[in-house]
């Protein structure tokens, strides 16, 4: 029987993780905070891995403790999300190094490759999302007190009801005072916040994400422990009421998006995200290139629209013998005996051509 080693911390992650319709758990001895103590991540021996089951069991053993610090460290708006997934791709590449890449069988290399650009990916993914969340820092100042809640939830730290009651209502109160500053750019006035469209949208996303990450914190206890309950239910009631039209103050008001709108509005990487993606696709060319080809293409298509348009006797007008083709339908009911009339088309063309011989 082949035996998964997971190290201890991933381990404490893993049953730390709670489980749907689990009752909250017993808080923990002091010596479990030791598990939680920087460093936090080292990568298990790649070369004894690789030994023993080849790229495959690196590449397996990567996505299983990954998936195990994402599903732990869930809020996207955590700095701490970010360090600990950072130690684990960085502890990772600096083990993949050690493997003997020139013994390794062809394929194996082909894996080492694919890895080796996927933590490096990673890692510049984490760097773009930073960047981000810089850009909205001063619209969600009260993001990594929301994460914190939750994180310290995930480490089974006591909490004290009245003063966690209290905590709340001064993020209430921060949060009223954010909505009425935050205004679309070029609005002017004391204290006013100035924020471009995009930057409104994105940030109207990520204040829904840490309105489900509250209400995941408030139901692990609501009901349960009847002194949270007591304590924090209208707070938490009203601190979500806040956030919901804040999110709605930052779509609506500033990005200028209704609820319903389907407007999609985008939000820029820049030259320099690009290039990173289309790197780690291996893909070898510039943004520039491919729009260069993508015009070349278009105009080859545009030509052949015209030479059915003038086929069709609407000249120029490719649009309008695009309208025509849209009436050239079968009536109601005749989809069968056209689809038989294709099939019965597509033989004929092979037995003519003798392109299809069975034996």
């Amino acid at each position: 029987m082949k035996i998964l080693r997971v190290p201890a911390r991933l381990l404490v992650l893993a049953l730390a993780t709670p489980v749907a319709g689990a009752l909250p758990p017993q808080e923990p001895a002091e010596a479990a905070e030791a598990a939680f103590l920087p460093p936090f991540y080292s990568a298990p021996d790649a070369r004894a891995l690789a030994a023993e089951g080849g790229t495959r069991a690196l590449i397996e053993r990567w996505r299983t403790d990954r998936d195990t610090l994402r599903r732990f460290y869930d809020v996207q708006a955590s700095a701490t999300r970010r360090a600990r997934l950072r130690e684990l791709y960085e502890s990772w590449l600096g083990e993949l190094a050690r493997v003997d890449y020139d013994a390794l069988p062809r394929h194996q290399q082909v894996d080492w490759q694919l890895l080796d650009g996927e933590l490096r990916h990673e890692i510049r993914q984490l760097e773009l999302e930073g960047r981000r969340w810089d850009e909205m820092g001063v619209l969600l100042p009260f993001a990594g007190a929301i994460a914190e809640l939750q994180e310290a939830r995930r480490r089974f730290e006591g909490l004290d009801p009245e003063a966690t009651a209290a905590h709340l209502d001064r993020l209430r109160v921060a949060v009223d005072g954010l909505r009425d500053r935050v205004q679309a750019e070029g609005t002017e006035g004391e204290g006013v916040v100035g924020v471009g469209r995009i930057v409104a949208g994105r940030a109207a996303g990520e204040v829904r994400s840490l309105q489900r990450t509250l209400s995941d914190w408030d139901r692990f206890r609501a009901g349960y422990d009847p002194l949270f309950s007591g304590w924090v239910a209208a707070r938490y009631e009203g601190l979500d009421d806040s956030l919901d039209a804040y999110r709605r103050h930052q779509r609506e008001e500033v990005a200028g998006l209704r609820d319903g709108d389907d407007t999609i509005v985008g939000d820029p990487i820049g030259r320099e995200a690009l290039l990173a993606e289309l790197a780690h696709e291996r893909i070898p060319y510039t943004p520039e290139e491919l729009v260069e080809i993508a015009d070349a293409e278009m105009a080859w298509c545009r030509q052949r629209m015209l030479e059915a348009s003038r086929e069709l006797g609407f000249g120029e007008d490719w649009k309008a013998a695009l309208e025509h083709v849209k009436t050239l339908h079968v009536p109601p009911g005749e989809q069968p005996r056209l689809v038989r009339q294709l099939a019965e088309e597509a033989i004929a063309f092979l037995d003519e051509r003798q392109l299809l011989t069975l034996s």
